[in-house]
């Protein structure tokens, strides 16, 4: 992994260009107000120095040489119809500073020399000789010198800093996610052989936790989601193989016998392909749930009291089925789902009934309810839970031909769960079996205004 791709090299990159930039933003203002403030400093001395000699030349009384403390840097000229009358002693002999001959008014400015630059202060004053111009200035010498200071100080500070900075911010990120690196190293190792392991979780209580806990959560997830589908896998192929030796012992058997009874052999493997072929069905249904591959786009209105009289009239004849109490409902889904719905509960119901079967169908507060009751044994509320479990057969007296695979009712929990719907096992108070509760949202309702 490259340095600058990793989230270390990242954050910290950015940290030390953020540092970078602000400082160096800093520095240039810091830069031009100390140089704004130096130069106010200058012109308010030599606006002082120029009042005081304007003051000397108005009274008649300016000196011819004039003294000011600090000449070396420093000048002063008082100049009468373009000739310097008076000067410090630095600029003896000097012509006019810049050829200034007129100043109506204060006047600050910068000029340069042959190697270095000035700063002047230019004012008119009216004396008994006639109006003078006095100038004075000083050499930014010291300025720029303080500058070059304050500025190599800044760049070599402010390297240090960034680079402070950006070592600081690459350990505290390094330290950070260390947990981070961990927790990948350990989820690698982890393979589907031992999907019961776990990532380790940091003692603080941050983010990295809560990655952690995610991650261990996704990892239950996962290891129920595989050990489901190797149980599903296992279940689905023992069902399989009990009508697949059925069809082989038939064959052999009829095969070493010369009398066989052909017709009958095929009547036994007609069965138990259609056995195979129920199985199959059953095992797509819950595929395509499992998946959700099955858009709802293509949902119509199903009218579901039409569905259960349709379906109750498969029920044989030896089987009392009660419908009176079946009235319109409808919803919005998959017509055949809704019917797959419809024809388990019922073919549920049938097996374990007695010789009764009563079916509901009712709207009320927005929901269509489906129930069907039967006056078999009944389910214990310890198992209304494992009912819809796949594969799961609670009387195992029962034998698969007569008991179905145990997929049904399971089948009845995905499709109603797809179409926001609920499923509830209860005691049937009106022929004491099993009651069989469905809801689902009502179509009518939901599409009022």
């Amino acid at each position: 992994m490259k340095i600058a791709s990793s989230v270390r090299g990242r954050t910290t990159l950015f940290v030390t260009l953020l540092f970078a930039v602000t400082l160096v933003v800093s520095g240039v203002a810091l830069l031009t107000t100390l140089r704004s403030t130096m130069l106010d400093n200058i012109d308010t001395s030599l606006e002082l120095r120029a009042a005081d000699l304007g003051a000397l030349a108005e009274s008649g009384i300016a000196p011819r040489n004039i003294t000011i403390p600090d000449d070396g840097t420093s000048f002063a000229q008082i100049i009468l119809n373009g000739e310097v009358i008076a000067s410090s002693t630095n600029v003896r002999g000097q012509p006019p500073v810049d050829a200034v001959t007129d100043a109506s008014q204060l006047t600050v400015r910068q000029t340069s020399g042959e190697s270095e630059e000035f700063r002047l202060v230019v004012t008119e004053q009216s004396t008994p000789a006639g109006p003078v111009t006095i100038a004075v200035g000083t050499s930014l010498a010291d300025l720029e010198s303080t500058l070059r200071v304050a500025t190599w100080t800044l760049l070599i500070s402010g390297l240090v800093m960034t680079t402070l900075a950006g070592t600081a911010a690459w350990t505290v990120v390094r330290r950070a996610l260390r947990p981070v690196d961990s927790m990948r190293a350990e989820v690698a190792d982890i393979t589907v052989t031992d999907l019961d392991r776990r990532v380790s979780q940091p003692t603080t209580d941050d983010e990295i936790r809560l990655l952690a806990d995610t991650m261990n959560r996704m990892l239950d997830r996962i290891e129920a989601g595989t050990r489901g589908q190797r149980e599903f896998v296992s279940a689905a192929s023992h069902e399989l193989r009990t009508p697949i030796a059925v069809i082989r012992h038939s064959l052999d058997v009829a095969l070493a016998s010369p009398a066989a009874d052909w017709e009958q052999v095929a009547e036994s493997v007609l069965e138990e392909d259609l056995r195979m072929q129920r199985l199959v069905d059953d095992l797509l249904v819950i595929a395509r749930a499992d998946a959700d591959l099955e858009s709802t786009d293509s949902w119509t209105l199903v009218d579901v009291d039409d569905v259960v009289l349709d379906e109750a009239a498969r029920v044989p004849a030896n089987t009392t089925i009660d419908l009176s109490e079946v009235s319109a409902g409808q919803v919005r889904g998959d017509a055949d789902q809704v019917r797959r719905v419809i024809r388990n509960l019922l073919d549920n119901a049938l097996r374990h009934a007695g010789d009764r079967v009563a079916v509901e169908v009712v709207s009320r507060a927005g929901a269509v309810v489906v129930a069907i009751d039967d006056d078999g044994p009944g389910i214990a509320p310890a198992d209304r839970e494992r009912i819809f479990e796949r594969f799961v057969r609670l009387d195992s007296a029962r034998s698969r031909r007569d008991g179905g695979f145990g997929l049904g009712l399971s089948i009845v929990l995905d499709l109603v769960r797809r179409h926001d719907g609920t499923v509830v096992v209860s005691t049937s108070e009106r022929l004491g079996g099993a009651r069989v509760v469905v809801t689902f949202p009502d179509a009518r309702q939901s599409t009022q205004p």
